[in-house]
C-alpha cells in the first residue's frame, strides 16, 4: 500500500503544463474581453456627443397657452438636414480622434444620423474591433463587430 505513491512519478510533468496553458489562455480572454468592454464604452460616449450635437442644430418652440402651459399641439420644428448631420459628424469624427480609437484598432464600418419623428435625432455607428492575445491561443474570432447607437431630443428653445 505505500508503494502505490511511489509508481506515480512523472504524473505532474504532464498536469503542469496544461494548466498553465489554460491560465494563460483564461487571462489572454479576460484581458481582451475587457479592452473590447472599454472601448465599446468609449465609443457609446462619442456616439452619445455626436446625438447631442446633431440634436442640438433642430431647433424646437413650444406653444404656451395664458397660464404658461405648453400647447403640444402647437409645435414649431425647424432644421436643415445639412447642418443637422454635419454637426454630429464633426462631433463625431473630433471625439473619435481626441480618444484615439482609430489608433486602438477600432475601424468605423458605417456611421449615420437619422431624424425621428422630427423631435428625436438618432446616431448609428458599426464598427469593428481587434482582439489582440485570445484568438492566437483560443483559436477564436479576432474582430468583434459592434453597433452602438445613441438618441437625443432638441432643448425647448422658447424661452429664448
Amino acid at each position: 500500500m505505500g508503494n502505490d505513491l511511489y509508481k506515480e512519478n512523472g504524473y505532474s510533468i504532464v498536469l503542469v503544463p496544461i494548466i498553465l496553458v489554460l491560465i494563460v489562455g483564461f487571462f489572454s480572454l479576460v484581458f481582451d474581453i475587457t479592452r473590447v468592454f472599454i472601448l465599446k464604452h468609449q465609443l457609446q460616449s462619442v456616439v452619445d456627443s455626436a446625438a447631442i450635437a446633431g440634436a442640438s442644430m433642430i431647433k424646437v418652440e413650444f406653444a404656451v397657452d395664458a397660464d404658461q402651459k405648453i400647447q403640444f399641439n402647437n409645435l414649431n420644428i425647424t432644421y436643415v438636414d445639412e447642418k443637422v448631420y454635419s454637426e454630429a459628424n464633426k462631433y463625431f469624427e473630433k471625439n473619435i480622434e481626441v480618444l484615439q480609437l482609430k489608433e486602438k484598432g477600432i475601424k468605423i464600418l458605417d456611421n449615420k444620423g437619422t431624424i425621428n419623428g422630427e423631435l428625436k435625432f438618432e446616431y448609428y455607428v458599426k464598427a469593428e474591433m481587434p482582439m489582440m492575445i485570445a484568438p492566437s491561443l483560443l483559436g477564436i474570432s479576432n474582430l468583434q463587430v459592434i453597433n452602438v447607437r445613441s438618441e437625443a431630443k432638441p432643448a425647448d428653445k422658447s424661452n429664448e
